[in-house]
């Protein structure tokens, strides 16, 4: 499959809360991601674990389910919580703690709200970081597809991973479920 990456500057300050939908659909594009060098087995499986948590979050969203949203959200900030990135090279700890913070940002506001259209916001960002950590320590033990919805966020678009090749939009659910295509295989 065609490879597409798309360089955007560092989001982390960005105050998401007060963001329109327009705004914050601008912040969701990934960034190129360099491979850090080799990852660990502990590591490797702690992000295949935090992936796992992600894609409960987006099987939610799917469903347009924010309570099973939040309680994805709620596994994957305690995984995030209960990491020990103290046994990675200096490289590791700084390409992980970088996504960590942001992936615990984002899981925080998907708990804090029982609004699905603001899950939905803050999952865009999430799915971003995800898709970046994988990237960065080549750690998907199975298939894991990008997708993109052209018309998510006003037509400025929206991409997600998921470990299903078909097409189950987060950003629609039943209104527009196949809409969507695959850019990358990881």
């Amino acid at each position: 499959m065609h490879e597409q990456q798309h360089l955007q500057h560092d989001n982390s300050d960005v105050d998401h809360a007060n963001m329109s939908n327009a705004e914050h659909s601008e912040q969701i594009e990934a960034e190129a991601v360099a491979v850090v060098e080799q990852a660990s087995p502990e590591m490797q499986q702690h992000i295949q674990q935090l992936t796992e948590s992600y894609l409960s979050i987006k099987n939610a969203l799917v469903k347009g389910d924010a309570a099973a949203a939040k309680t994805a959200a709620e596994k994957l900030l305690a995984r995030l919580n209960s990491f020990n990135a103290g046994k990675l090279s200096q490289e590791q700890q700084t390409a992980y703690s970088a996504k960590a913070s942001e992936l615990k940002e984002d899981a925080e506001h998907i708990i804090g709200t029982g609004a699905v259209s603001h899950q939905r916001d803050h999952f865009a960002t999430l799915s971003k970081r995800i898709y970046e950590l994988n990237k960065a320590f080549e750690a998907n033990s199975s298939t894991l597809y990008y997708q993109y919805c052209p018309m998510a966020f006003n037509n400025k678009g929206g991409y997600w991973l998921s470990a299903e090749q078909e097409i189950r939009n987060p950003y629609f659910s039943d209104k527009m479920l196949k809409c969507g295509r695959i850019t990358e295989t990881l």
